[in-house]
């Protein structure tokens, strides 16, 4: 016997998946090489924009950085330069009017000034340039220090202590700039020196603190 025929509803057609052609030659596989790697570059060419930047702003916010600390640092030598040519020509006057006079009489506030005026031209050199160079070499180490500075108290103490240890220095620094030899050298070292220009050291080390504490102290 003959069964009922199949209708055409259940007969499941199953259609061939495409086949891709063979490359028939070289060119079209480099061909499409290329292609991949165009794709490839083009999406790396918009990932890349946010990095770069980021990058930018990061070297813009460094390059600021630092020369917000050159200037800083140039301020406070600079300031440093004028203190310690100031001071010391003040106290060189005061200490020469107490001798010359004997205590008897106190000496004139004019006197004293227009003598101290004469003298900056002299102090100018070795106490000016001595302060300019402290000056850039104590806003170096308190502005590496500035993290653990947390008041103005302990920032003047910090000024003050840099500036101690490098006043003891300036008798070194005057001798070594007015000797003409290095057998000369001993005749140029007074270590009494250090009665004026420690506490001028000390003096201008704070009042440039006071100056700058905005700027240091966090």
């Amino acid at each position: 016997m003959v069964g009922p025929k199949p209708r055409i509803t259940d007969t499941v057609f199953a259609r061939p998946a495409p086949k891709r052609a063979p490359y028939s030659n070289k060119n079209e596989v480099t061909f499409e090489y290329l292609q991949r790697y165009d794709r490839a570059q083009a999406k790396n060419q918009t990932a890349q924009p946010s990095g770069k930047i980021v990058q930018n702003s990061q070297m813009e916010s460094d390059s600021v950085t630092r020369t917000r600390l050159v200037a800083l640092i140039l301020k406070a030598a600079a300031l440093a330069a004028f203190l310690a040519t100031l001071l010391s020509a003040l106290t060189i006057e005061l200490l020469t009017a107490t001798a010359t006079r004997g205590g008897d009489s106190a000496p004139r506030v004019g006197d004293v000034a227009k003598a101290t005026a004469l003298l900056c031209a002299i102090t100018v050199v070795p106490s000016g340039s001595f302060g300019f160079l402290a000056g850039v070499a104590g806003g170096a180490v308190l502005y590496m220090r500035r993290k653990r500075i947390r008041s103005v108290r302990r920032f003047l103490t910090e000024s003050a202590a840099v500036g101690l240890v490098l006043g003891c220095l300036f008798p070194v620094f005057d001798a070594a700039v007015n000797a003409l030899s290095v057998r000369s050298y001993r005749s140029w070292l007074n270590p009494f020196e250090l009665i004026y220009c420690v506490p001028v050291a000390i003096a201008s080390a704070l009042l440039c603190a006071l100056v700058l504490r905005r700027h240091m102290v966090s």
